[in-house]
């Protein structure tokens, strides 16, 4: 059963993509529907499957050897992404519907946007899930590299020159990030001569250049995860990406350079090299810079979209420096792995359904704003570890770093929330703005 799972988790997108295909050239302009009951349903075979069980399988016929898992790691990671590409995908339909009134009447620019959006949605989702289980170099890296280079069809969608600028940005920064991870990969597998990533890890862990490898690593997977410097496509991106689009980018797939860094990095190992604690110690001043810097940088940002793409980069900030930990004081990682899937699974839902209430302002629905905006501040006051699912993180995230004694980083994390709850703050108030100067424009479009 869990095997007919996981080929329907692969297979299932990829059937989704040819169908959307032959209907582009198949069927009659007027009965397009781009957004049909099969392409919502991409997603939702790896959501069945996460919620199925742990398991493990070997293909031998794969490339060089195909090693998947669903542990426990992999099985929560899987589990809330397939969930937020499901809830992004049920967005979608109603966020494109103008547009696809647009393209039904005959307007060519929609038909070409949207079959394009709509064909590398699921290649993209499947890239997404494929790293997700895989625990091989191959089959890793084919699925990052597909949902990053799918995924240029998200961001360049509305096709404006700022769509155009983001989507270069991002592209550039990706294909300079793939030949980072690909050097690492190869030259971490060249010395412990296997195709796994857990033989990566036990490589970077004992080799004369363990270090370097792993710092090639760690800044190609940083500039998926966004981390300082390495940050720039994220407030180009978002808010000229439509808003399902960016959900997935900052709730699901920036996530990847953070399971890539836990996958290949020798996180809690005992015997752990000078050179290898120096990195750790980089990258936790790196994070805690990035958390505190993107919270300060993005409190003037006027597009609530690029708003939260700040908050984005400063809680992987806070990621970052918390992975770091697994390197600095390795006896500290296996009571806090399990609380950094919890900060990252709860950051992302909270974000993913905080990028899809800024349709809001373009789309009001019917009802009471004294309903809507309080129900819209909700996850961000999460988000900010005051209320629900963040309060439960805050506490689990302290809880390990309190045991052994690292209050340091427990004031500089509380203090960084702190700036997770201004940029929050920050973004629904641009977005109220937002809202009312189109309120406004209507109203003068009225009486003119």
């Amino acid at each position: 059963m869990m095997s007919l799972l996981l080929a329907l988790s692969l297979l299932w997108p990829l059937g989704v993509a040819m169908l959307v295909a032959g209907q582009v050239y198949r069927t009659p302009v007027g009965k397009h529907d781009y957004f049909s009951w099969w392409w919502l349903s991409a997603a939702w075979p790896a959501l069945l499957l996460a919620y199925g069980g742990e398991a493990q399988w070997t293909i031998d016929v794969w490339m060089l050897g195909g090693e998947w898992e669903l542990n426990a790691l992999t099985r929560p990671w899987l589990a809330f992404t397939a969930l937020l590409w499901s809830l992004a995908a049920v967005h979608a339909r109603g966020y494109f519907a103008a547009e696809q009134q647009q393209a039904r009447s005959g307007d060519q620019a929609a038909q070409r946007r949207l079959a394009r959006l709509s064909l590398l949605w699921p290649l993209t989702q499947l890239g997404n899930v494929m790293l997700i289980v895989a625990q091989d170099i191959a089959s890793f890296y084919l699925g990052f590299a597909l949902m990053t280079f799918a995924a240029y069809a998200l961001v360049v969608h509305s096709g404006t020159e700022k769509a155009r600028l983001g989507a270069r940005a991002y592209i550039i920064l990706a294909v300079v990030g793939e030949g980072l991870i690909l050097g690492g990969f190869l030259w971490s597998a060249g010395e412990a001569d296997t195709p796994t990533l857990q033989g990566v890890r036990e490589s970077i862990l004992v080799a004369d250049h363990g270090a370097w490898m792993a710092a090639l690593l760690c800044l190609g997977f940083g500039v998926k995860a966004g981390v300082i410097g390495l940050h720039v496509w994220l407030p180009l991106a978002h808010p000229v990406a439509p808003a399902p689009a960016s959900a997935v980018l900052s709730g699901a797939m920036i996530k990847a350079g953070l399971l890539g860094w836990i996958s290949v990095l020798p996180l809690g190992e005992a015997g752990m090299s000078a050179p290898l604690t120096q990195l750790g110690q980089v990258m936790l001043v790196g994070g805690l810079a990035g958390a505190f810097l993107a919270a300060f940088y993005g409190v003037f940002q006027h597009h609530p979209k690029a708003v939260l793409a700040y908050s984005s980069i400063s809680q992987m900030g806070m990621l970052t420096a918390l992975v770091a930990m697994g390197l600095v004081a390795p006896d500290v990682w296996s009571m806090l792995w399990p609380a950094v899937v919890l900060f990252t699974a709860h950051h992302a839902l909270a974000k993913g359904t905080l990028f899809m209430g800024t349709s809001i302002s373009e789309h009001m629905p019917r009802w009471s704003q004294a309903f809507i905006w309080p129900l819209l501040a909700l996850p961000g006051i999460s988000l900010a570890g005051a209320i629900g699912a963040g309060m439960v993180t805050k506490w689990a995230v302290k809880s390990p770093l309190y045991e052994m004694e690292h209050g340091a980083l427990i004031k500089l994390l509380s203090w960084a929330a702190i700036g997770t709850a201004a940029l929050v703050s920050v973004a629904l108030w641009r977005q109220w703005q937002q809202r009312q100067r189109g309120a406004a424009m209507a109203g003068s479009g009225e009486l003119g």
